[in-house]
């Protein structure tokens, strides 16, 4: 995407101040909700530097093997005695959101057979699962604030209630990783850090990292696009003007390839449920802003293909 001036830069660079984003993100202070700033470069360095870097992911490679043996053991005793249809979709969701929980708080809440049987998991999900709702819908309310005076559809009465049980539910993993010093996660090196610096490493900080990490992905695995969901037609112009930027931005971004691909093939009618998913895309820039491919000028440019095919 080509902007024009630096003033136009930090225009689009902030998220609109939304009433999801107040509650759910601690007054906009979370990496996905907070406006480009200082505070919002620091939680960017937090994320590369302590939990996306090298060193820290390779600590957690047996969680990853670990969870991927338990993954071939299930679909193995699916089809061990005889041929067998599998659908990997659902598995694979599974066990993406199991490695993110075991490395982040430390426990597997995903809904398999070898996931944590309690309350907590279950609650945990259902939690998870709220977020995504509300973070992938839009509210009237947000861009006419005449409905936030009587609570248009009781929106922001439900967000009240999910931040609330977030906060609790969130705040007993700290404290619980704070009485428990040594457990191999990254609430407890996030803690650990907290020590040193307690005013970069606060416990709403710690908080707010903690759920971004489960949601930071292009595209959800459990979505399903098709031509007919049913829903309100937007404008086919914006959006195409929309997928037409991520498609320039692919060039750099090989991340976005997939997503981006999928969205464009909906250009010609295009839906809400097709535009909540591209919004998702945008939570995603805005946490790995520093991602991409840097193309240097190099005389002796050697171009290699592949094609998988006989």
């Amino acid at each position: 995407m080509v902007v024009p001036s630096i003033s136009a830069v930090e225009v689009l660079a902030n998220s609109p101040p939304l009433i999801m984003g107040k509650y759910l993100g601690y007054n906009h202070t979370t990496l996905a909700t907070a406006p480009c700033g200082d505070h919002w470069r620091n939680l960017r360095r937090i994320c590369a530097l302590e939990i996306l870097s090298t060193n820290r992911l390779y600590k957690f490679v047996g969680i990853r093997r670990d969870d991927i043996n338990i993954f071939l053991e299930k679909i193995y005793r699916i089809s061990s005695q005889d041929f067998a249809k599998v659908e990997l979709r659902p598995m694979l969701s599974e066990l993406t959101f199991n490695i993110i929980t075991r490395m982040a708080p430390g426990k597997r809440y995903g809904s398999g057979e070898e996931a944590t049987k309690t309350d907590e998991a279950s609650q945990f999900r259902k939690m998870m699962k709220e977020i995504f709702m509300y973070a992938e819908s839009s509210y009237p309310g947000d861009f006419l604030p005449i409905l936030q005076w009587f609570d248009y559809q009781g929106y922001t009465k439900k967000v009240k209630e999910l931040a609330a049980r977030n906060y609790v539910f969130l705040q007993g993993l700290i404290d619980e990783h704070r009485n428990e010093k040594g457990r191999s996660s990254l609430i407890s090196h996030l803690l650990s850090l907290q020590e040193w610096q307690p005013e970069y490493y606060t416990d709403e900080i710690i908080k707010g990292l903690v759920v971004c990490k489960a949601v930071a992905t292009p595209l959800d695995p459990n979505v399903k696009l098709s031509k007919e969901n049913g829903d309100s037609i937007l404008d086919a112009t914006s959006y195409r003007t929309f997928i037409g930027s991520l498609l320039y931005l692919t060039t750099t971004r090989p991340d976005l390839m997939f997503t981006t691909s999928l969205l464009s093939k909906f250009m010609n009618s295009p839906s809400n449920s097709h535009f909540m998913v591209a919004k998702r895309v945008l939570k995603y820039l805005k946490g790995t802003s520093d991602y991409g491919v840097l193309y240097l000028k190099n005389e002796n440019v050697k171009l290699e293909g592949y094609v998988d095919s006989d």
